[in-house]
């Protein structure tokens, strides 16, 4: 990939994937900003690694969502979830947590989970479904099955889908590489049904 490619993937990416970051870091403006600009470094410099044949967008996803991990890995809170819902913001400061309780919601769920569930909601579509991951025989193996079944629109559902991913290689949850996939799909398909994003 050029520069001048990977520019014209970013430019046409950033907006949405910022707005998928913010939420993955439940309203953290600042923790997402800084998750996305290295999340872009990370994968400028291994533009050499991208097929082609794959979609950018699902490639910074995940760049930035194993970013994202490895933040929280490496982060120190210092002030307990519980605390913090019962600080009080002054009025200036409000609007920027119109959406808390959302992002309390996120909070509640597992990383994988919530990535899953951002994928879907964000994006505009209204899609139902169930991600699974699985261990095979033996387990000894290490060998997993990820999975995502998933109908949209979720109030009116027209199409149904499922992806099945045998052996993934790293990040083996379904909510974190099945979903994904079928997203892309649904990004494609839901627009020839006639289907609109809301």
């Amino acid at each position: 990939m050029t520069r001048e490619q990977f520019i014209t993937y970013v430019e046409s990416t950033q907006k949405s994937f910022r707005r998928f970051l913010v939420a993955l870091c439940c309203g953290d403006d600042s923790l997402a900003d800084d998750i996305a600009q290295e999340a872009f470094i990370k994968a400028y410099l291994s533009c050499d690694s991208f097929n082609s044949g794959d979609k950018f967008s699902a490639w910074i996803y995940r760049i930035g969502y194993n970013t994202f991990l490895n933040c929280c890995r490496s982060r120190k809170i210092s002030v307990g979830y519980d605390e913090a819902v019962d600080m009080v913001a002054d009025e200036t400061a409000d609007r920027i947590f119109r959406y808390q309780e959302l992002y309390a919601a996120l909070y509640r769920r597992p990383a994988k989970e919530r990535m899953s569930l951002l994928l879907f909601y964000l994006e505009g579509y209204s899609i139902g479904g169930k991600t699974a991951t699985s261990q095979t025989l033996p387990r000894s193996a290490g060998k997993y099955i990820s999975s995502f079944i998933g109908f949209a629109p979720a109030d009116d559902p027209q199409i149904l889908g499922m992806v099945i991913i045998h052996d993934p290689q790293g990040i083996y949850y379904g909510g974190t590489i099945a979903a994904p996939v079928l997203r892309d799909i649904y990004d494609n398909v839901l627009p020839y049904l006639g289907i609109e994003k809301k």
